[in-house]
This record gives C-alpha cells, sequence and structure tokens, in this order.
C-alpha cells in the first residue's frame, strides 16, 4: 500500500538503500503519508489495495476447479506477440469468463477489429475470484485476477467449436 501512496515504485528500492533496512524505515518516515498521497497524484490508492485485497480473499473461496477454461476477450488486440513468446504479465486487474459467448462480445468481432480470445485454464495454484454472485451482470461468470498476473503460453493447438464450426488455433 505504501508503493501505492507514491514511496517508491514497484520493483524498485533507491540506490544504496536496502529494503526493510534502517536507511528504508527512516526514509519512509521521513514523510507523511498524507504528503505522499499529496505527491504522487494517485488518489485511489486506497481503493486498489481494497480491491487487490478483497480478490485474494474471494480466491481463496472460489469454485473454479482445477482445469477449467476461462476465456478473455482482448477487444481488438493482437496475440502475435504472445503466441511467440513464453508469456507476459497483467498489469491491470484481468477479467475473464467461463462463456466463450461473452469472451466473443469482448473480443472486438463486432467493431470490425482482429478478433482475439485468449483461452486459459485454471490452475492448481492461481485460480482467480469468482465475482458472479456478486455482478451487476451474473450471466457474465466473470472470474477476476489480480493486478501483475502470470499468463505462460503452452504450447500445443486448442480446438474451438464456435456455432456449426470449429477453429483450430495451433502454434508452435
Amino acid at each position: 500500500n505504501g508503493i501505492l501512496r507514491g514511496f517508491g515504485h514497484c520493483g524498485e528500492v533507491k540506490e544504496g538503500i536496502e529494503f526493510g533496512s534502517d536507511a528504508f524505515w527512516t526514509d519512509i518516515k521521513s514523510v507523511e503519508v498524507a504528503t505522499r498521497v499529496k505527491d504522487s497524484k494517485n488518489k485511489f490508492a486506497s481503493t486498489i489495495h481494497v480491491l487487490a485485497s478483497a480478490i485474494k480473499k474471494l480466491q481463496r473461496i472460489s469454485d473454479d476447479k482445477q482445469g477449467t477454461t476461462l476465456y478473455r476477450g482482448l477487444g481488438g488486440l493482437d496475440v502475435c506477440d504472445f503466441v511467440k513468446s513464453q508469456g507476459f504479465t497483467e498489469k491491470a486487474f484481468m477479467s475473464t469468463t467461463k462463456s466463450l459467448k461473452v469472451a466473443m462480445e469482448y473480443s472486438g468481432v463486432k467493431q470490425g477489429k482482429v478478433a482475439s480470445v485468449l483461452a486459459m485454464e485454471v490452475s492448481a495454484v492461481d485460480g482467480g475470484a469468482v465475482l458472479s454472485p456478486f455482478s451487476q451482470y451474473p450471466i457474465e461468470e466473470e472470474t477476476c485476477f489480480n493486478a501483475c498476473c502470470y499468463l505462460q503460453n503452452l504450447q500445443g493447438d486448442l480446438l474451438l467449436p464456435i456455432g456449426r464450426s470449429e477453429i483450430r488455433l495451433a502454434h508452435d
């Protein structure tokens, strides 16, 4: 939460100061929280912290089982770089759905964009928070992941039935 309030940057510690050292704590206490909030120009630090905490707690009680397939419509983003890579880190909260139809709605296809949908499998360790019981749109069957989650590109083919046809996603 201190990082969100403007002390330092995620993953960075001032040069010459060891994280958690006496110098670190002296530096952190040298500026009032109110001043850090004002200087950070980020008025939503506490809100973001509360949302991240809520998602983390909901992940523990979510009912998505290992192997559940979730989809994420990418709003016209090109996935060529992702397919060539080992994966990427999502920098924001990541919304997914159990419904391929809902993901297609968010894919950008209706706007004439490149329609991209990621299909992902829930692991035993890194499940998301099922938001359906709290959602204004429970039919979307939303599962949300915290910021900085990592999506690993699994090699192989994926066959998706869409309507009366099938799409095969294949990559090396």
